[in-house]
């Protein structure tokens, strides 16, 4: 496998259609081509790349003649044949300009007469993918699955299915294409061989595309392959994945040892959630910090400050009794109060985060007292906390003005899980964390340069 440099460019092309003509569009795919092989090339220089190959891909629906009506009552107009091929002449000859970089710019909707018309419908239409490579028209695909846009949109134009292969292969390197809902039909894995592919390219306009334990089946990848995937609606969807099956976990189902823990990336400590489309939850470590007693209630003793109401005698005045004198009155004890508390304990990571070196990770704990009910808080209260499997950095803390106290702790990779302790008054709040990692899974996210974004419409992404 080359070293892969992938540009997913991720315009909302069904908005588009109501403020940009077709001419416009075009122009801004072929800019957008252009940018995109200029950074991936300087990326490639960077990592001293010896072998680069470049992808390049945009959404479905790129390619629609022009949309009036409302954004709720849309009516498209499809390209002509004529201008189809226009279209994809001018996208071959800009591909003839570079070497080892192929293009997938989107689908173009267009239709042509019908032999026979039934009723109204007078054109048969297609959504047709084209895929350039070095001044060719290397393959082009027609989507199979009708996702009822022609129907609904237009009114004189009937929905073809594709009938053309989704595979092709660029050298040595096998792909395979699908356009929407092509991949919720699983129509690659029907073609395809399991295991078969270097490359699963997805062009779509609104498909959220979901990793389940379900769909695994559909992505015909081979392990160290990678599925690229490029929405409309949601950028979020949009990435380049390494698949890596038996080394990473993800997805709606979330392993069993996980639950009743709130996980985070060790690297950066932000905590994952959601996680659904495979971009946090990822091949490696995750940090878990799971509570075990985290809300002990307590009660501790203390006396009033306020002094006996009784005052002392003006001093020099006689007793009744000869021979006394006035003795100053002397202050009661002040009286006890019985304060109930409730200790609440949580964690979270701090920098600096996991260093994979040494296997150390830090976490910041933060104990808060509340008075009984939760009706406040107890500020200028000493708080102990103690570590196990670990070290606690000033283990003696008082709380703020807020009850807050907060310590922190050092863990290790090869000692855990750190256990987390917060005494006040007898009473101690519990957390574990630890890191751990992934065991049996699917499908890992692809490692990538931090967000590379332009006009918020890109993202760059690098090879393993």
């Amino acid at each position: 496998m080359p070293n892969v440099f992938a540009a997913v460019f991720h315009p909302p092309t069904l908005d588009d259609l109501f403020t940009t003509n077709a001419d416009r569009r075009l122009a801004n795919m072929k800019v957008a081509i252009q940018q995109a092989h200029g950074v991936l090339a300087a990326y490639a220089g960077m990592m001293r790349a010896t072998n680069p190959f470049y992808i390049f891909t945009a959404p479905e629906y790129s390619f629609v003649k022009s949309c009036t009506g409302s954004k709720s009552q849309p009516v498209w107009t499809l390209h002509t044949p004529t201008e189809k091929k226009a279209i994809f002449e001018d996208l071959r000859a800009l591909s003839g300009r570079y070497k080892r970089y192929l293009i997938a710019p989107g689908t173009l909707a267009w239709c042509q007469p019908r032999k026979t018309s039934p009723q109204d419908k007078t054109h048969d239409g297609w959504n047709s993918a084209p895929i350039f490579y070095e001044g060719k028209l290397k393959h082009e695909y027609d989507k199979i699955f009708d996702d009822g846009s022609f129907s609904g949109k237009t009114q004189t134009v009937i929905f073809q299915k594709g009938t053309k292969s989704q595979l092709f292969s660029v050298e040595s390197l096998k792909f395979g294409i699908e356009i929407c809902g092509d991949f919720n039909d699983g129509n690659l894995s029907k073609e395809a061989r399991p295991e078969s592919l270097d490359f699963e390219i997805m062009l779509s306009a609104t498909n959220h595309h979901q990793f389940s334990e379900s769909a695994i089946p559909k992505v015909p990848v081979k392990n160290g392959g990678y599925f690229i995937h490029t929405d409309s609606d949601k950028p979020a969807s949009c990435g380049a994945w390494c698949v890596q099956r038996v080394a990473g976990s993800h997805g709606v189902v979330i392993p069993s040892r996980l639950n009743g823990s709130t996980v985070f990336d060790p690297w950066t400590g932000r905590m994952l959630t959601g996680e659904n489309l495979g971009q946090k939850l990822s091949a490696g470590t995750v940090l878990l910090i799971t509570s075990i007693n985290s809300n002990p209630t307590g009660s501790f003793q203390k006396r009033d400050d306020l002094r006996s109401s009784g005052s002392a005698p003006v001093l020099g005045m006689a007793r009744q009794r000869a021979g006394s004198l006035p003795m100053p009155g002397l202050p009661k004890p002040s009286p006890v109060q019985t304060t109930q508390f409730r200790l609440s304990l949580t964690a979270d990571p701090a920098a600096p985060h996991f260093d994979s070196a040494s296997g150390s990770y830090h976490v910041e704990a933060a104990a808060t007292l509340y008075t009984s009910g939760g009706a406040g808080v107890l500020a200028n209260q000493q708080v102990v906390f103690s570590a196990a499997n670990g070290t606690v950095q000033n283990p003696t803390q008082w709380t703020n003005g807020q009850g807050v106290a907060k310590a922190t702790f050092r863990g290790q990779k090869n000692n855990q899980p750190l256990k987390i302790n917060a005494t006040f008054s007898g009473v101690t709040a519990t957390c574990e964390a630890k890191i751990d990692t992934l065991g049996a899974g699917n499908v890992s996210k692809m490692a990538r340069l931090q967000p590379e974004t332009v006009i918020n419409l890109w993202s760059y992404y690098l090879p393993i």
